[in-house]
Protein backbone atom coordinates (compact mmCIF):
# COMPACT_ATOMS: atom_id res chain seq x y z
CA UNK A 1 0.00 0.00 0.00
CA UNK A 2 2.82 2.21 0.66
CA UNK A 3 4.41 2.01 -3.00
CA UNK A 4 1.02 2.77 -4.48
CA UNK A 5 0.55 6.08 -2.22
CA UNK A 6 4.24 7.34 -3.07
CA UNK A 7 3.61 6.37 -6.84
CA UNK A 8 0.14 8.19 -6.79
CA UNK A 9 1.54 11.03 -4.87
CA UNK A 10 4.68 11.16 -7.15
CA UNK A 11 2.46 11.26 -10.07
CA UNK A 12 0.81 14.18 -8.52
CA UNK A 13 3.64 16.27 -7.67
CA UNK A 14 4.78 15.78 -11.29
CA UNK A 15 1.74 16.05 -13.13
CA UNK A 16 1.31 19.84 -10.36
CA UNK A 17 4.64 20.82 -11.82
CA UNK A 18 4.49 20.40 -15.16
CA UNK A 19 1.17 22.32 -15.27
CA UNK A 20 2.43 25.21 -13.24
CA UNK A 21 5.20 25.64 -15.20
CA UNK A 22 3.26 26.20 -18.54
CA UNK A 23 3.05 29.99 -19.80
CA UNK A 24 -0.18 31.37 -18.60
CA UNK A 25 -2.10 32.34 -21.82
CA UNK A 26 -5.55 34.26 -19.93
CA UNK A 27 -5.42 37.94 -18.48
CA UNK A 28 -6.08 37.87 -15.18
CA UNK A 29 -9.31 39.77 -15.28
CA UNK A 30 -10.91 36.98 -17.17
CA UNK A 31 -10.20 34.30 -14.50
CA UNK A 32 -13.58 33.30 -12.57
CA UNK A 33 -12.98 34.42 -8.99
CA UNK A 34 -15.42 31.89 -8.03
CA UNK A 35 -16.89 28.31 -8.83
CA UNK A 36 -19.87 26.30 -7.26
CA UNK A 37 -19.96 22.87 -8.53
CA UNK A 38 -23.00 20.05 -7.53
CA UNK A 39 -22.41 16.05 -8.54
CA UNK A 40 -23.35 12.74 -7.19
CA UNK A 41 -22.06 9.52 -8.33
CA UNK A 42 -21.69 6.04 -7.26
CA UNK A 43 -19.55 5.28 -4.11
CA UNK A 44 -17.74 2.00 -4.45
CA UNK A 45 -16.52 0.79 -0.85
CA UNK A 46 -13.05 -0.55 -0.51
CA UNK A 47 -10.88 -2.08 2.20
CA UNK A 48 -12.99 -3.53 5.12
CA UNK A 49 -16.19 -1.36 4.17
CA UNK A 50 -16.26 -3.33 0.99
CA UNK A 51 -16.13 -6.54 3.29
CA UNK A 52 -19.82 -5.82 4.58
CA UNK A 53 -21.44 -3.02 2.59
CA UNK A 54 -23.11 -2.46 -0.95
CA UNK A 55 -22.09 -0.09 -3.20
CA UNK A 56 -23.64 2.98 -2.65
CA UNK A 57 -24.33 6.56 -4.14
CA UNK A 58 -23.12 10.12 -2.61
CA UNK A 59 -23.58 13.55 -3.58
CA UNK A 60 -21.48 16.55 -3.21
CA UNK A 61 -21.26 20.52 -3.10
CA UNK A 62 -18.46 22.26 -3.91
CA UNK A 63 -17.13 26.48 -3.61
CA UNK A 64 -13.65 26.61 -5.36
CA UNK A 65 -11.85 30.16 -5.04
CA UNK A 66 -9.24 30.69 -8.10
CA UNK A 67 -5.94 32.10 -6.45
CA UNK A 68 -3.69 31.53 -9.54
CA UNK A 69 -4.53 30.68 -13.39
CA UNK A 70 -4.16 27.41 -12.42
CA UNK A 71 -4.82 26.63 -8.81
CA UNK A 72 -8.24 26.73 -6.95
CA UNK A 73 -8.48 26.08 -3.48
CA UNK A 74 -12.35 23.92 -2.80
CA UNK A 75 -14.27 23.86 0.27
CA UNK A 76 -16.20 21.16 0.16
CA UNK A 77 -19.60 18.96 1.76
CA UNK A 78 -20.20 15.49 0.50
CA UNK A 79 -22.73 13.17 1.96
CA UNK A 80 -22.25 9.07 1.01
CA UNK A 81 -24.45 5.88 1.92
CA UNK A 82 -24.00 2.26 1.92
CA UNK A 83 -26.35 -0.65 2.86
CA UNK A 84 -25.14 -3.51 4.74
CA UNK A 85 -24.40 -6.52 2.37
CA UNK A 86 -26.65 -9.24 4.14
CA UNK A 87 -25.69 -12.25 1.90
CA UNK A 88 -29.28 -13.61 1.83
CA UNK A 89 -29.39 -14.10 5.58
CA UNK A 90 -32.94 -14.02 6.54
CA UNK A 91 -34.12 -11.99 9.63
CA UNK A 92 -31.16 -9.12 8.52
CA UNK A 93 -32.15 -5.10 8.41
CA UNK A 94 -30.80 -2.38 8.92
CA UNK A 95 -26.99 -1.83 9.24
CA UNK A 96 -26.56 1.24 6.59
CA UNK A 97 -23.23 3.78 7.04
CA UNK A 98 -23.64 7.31 6.12
CA UNK A 99 -21.08 9.79 6.43
CA UNK A 100 -20.49 13.42 6.14
CA UNK A 101 -17.80 14.39 5.21
CA UNK A 102 -16.33 18.13 5.47
CA UNK A 103 -13.30 18.81 2.80
CA UNK A 104 -10.74 21.42 1.74
CA UNK A 105 -8.96 20.76 -1.52
CA UNK A 106 -6.41 21.92 -3.41
CA UNK A 107 -7.31 21.42 -7.19
CA UNK A 108 -4.61 22.11 -9.86
CA UNK A 109 -5.85 22.89 -13.48
CA UNK A 110 -3.75 20.82 -16.34
CA UNK A 111 -5.07 22.25 -19.25
CA UNK A 112 -4.96 26.00 -20.82
CA UNK A 113 -7.07 28.19 -19.15
CA UNK A 114 -8.67 29.24 -22.87
CA UNK A 115 -9.60 25.60 -23.69
CA UNK A 116 -13.10 24.61 -23.16
CA UNK A 117 -11.95 21.08 -22.21
CA UNK A 118 -9.95 20.95 -18.77
CA UNK A 119 -8.55 18.26 -17.09
CA UNK A 120 -7.65 18.68 -13.52
CA UNK A 121 -6.27 17.02 -10.44
CA UNK A 122 -7.06 17.72 -6.78
CA UNK A 123 -6.31 16.39 -3.32
CA UNK A 124 -6.86 17.49 0.40
CA UNK A 125 -7.89 16.60 4.22
CA UNK A 126 -11.42 16.82 5.68
CA UNK A 127 -13.61 15.36 8.61
CA UNK A 128 -15.52 12.58 8.09
CA UNK A 129 -18.74 12.06 10.36
CA UNK A 130 -20.29 8.57 10.28
CA UNK A 131 -23.51 7.60 11.62
CA UNK A 132 -25.14 4.11 11.11
CA UNK A 133 -28.51 2.77 11.24
CA UNK A 134 -29.39 -0.22 13.82
CA UNK A 135 -29.14 -3.24 12.59
CA UNK A 136 -31.82 -5.65 13.45
CA UNK A 137 -30.79 -9.16 13.43
CA UNK A 138 -32.48 -13.03 14.74
CA UNK A 139 -30.54 -11.84 18.18
CA UNK A 140 -32.05 -8.80 18.49
CA UNK A 141 -31.09 -4.87 17.31
CA UNK A 142 -27.97 -3.50 18.09
CA UNK A 143 -27.37 0.68 18.17
CA UNK A 144 -24.44 2.10 17.01
CA UNK A 145 -22.58 5.46 18.22
CA UNK A 146 -21.87 7.88 15.28
CA UNK A 147 -18.01 9.03 15.08
CA UNK A 148 -15.88 11.62 13.19
CA UNK A 149 -12.88 10.87 11.69
CA UNK A 150 -9.76 12.81 9.43
CA UNK A 151 -9.60 11.99 5.98
CA UNK A 152 -7.53 12.40 2.71
CA UNK A 153 -8.73 12.59 -1.04
CA UNK A 154 -6.68 12.22 -4.01
CA UNK A 155 -8.36 12.20 -7.99
CA UNK A 156 -9.02 13.91 -10.84
CA UNK A 157 -11.62 14.56 -13.70
CA UNK A 158 -12.55 16.89 -16.72
CA UNK A 159 -14.37 19.89 -16.88
CA UNK A 160 -16.38 20.98 -19.58
CA UNK A 161 -17.98 24.00 -20.07
CA UNK A 162 -21.08 23.54 -17.47
CA UNK A 163 -20.30 20.03 -16.37
CA UNK A 164 -17.54 17.88 -14.85
CA UNK A 165 -16.39 14.20 -14.65
CA UNK A 166 -14.69 13.34 -11.47
CA UNK A 167 -13.29 10.26 -9.39
CA UNK A 168 -11.95 10.34 -5.97
CA UNK A 169 -10.08 8.04 -3.52
CA UNK A 170 -11.58 9.09 -0.02
CA UNK A 171 -9.59 7.56 2.95
CA UNK A 172 -11.48 7.60 6.29
CA UNK A 173 -8.94 6.94 9.29
CA UNK A 174 -10.15 4.56 11.41
CA UNK A 175 -9.22 2.72 14.11
CA UNK A 176 -7.15 -0.53 13.22
CA UNK A 177 -7.52 0.30 9.76
CA UNK A 178 -8.71 2.31 7.15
Amino acid sequence: MKKVSVTVLTVLVVLIAASLAVPQVQAQEELKPMSFYLGGGVSIPTGDLGDGWKMGFHGLGRVGFNVAPKLDILAGLDYHTFSLDDLGVPGISGGGISTINLTGDLKVNLGAPAMSTNPFVLGGVGLAIASFSDLTTPLGTFSFDSESKMLIEVGGGVEFNKFFIEGRYVNIFTSGSS
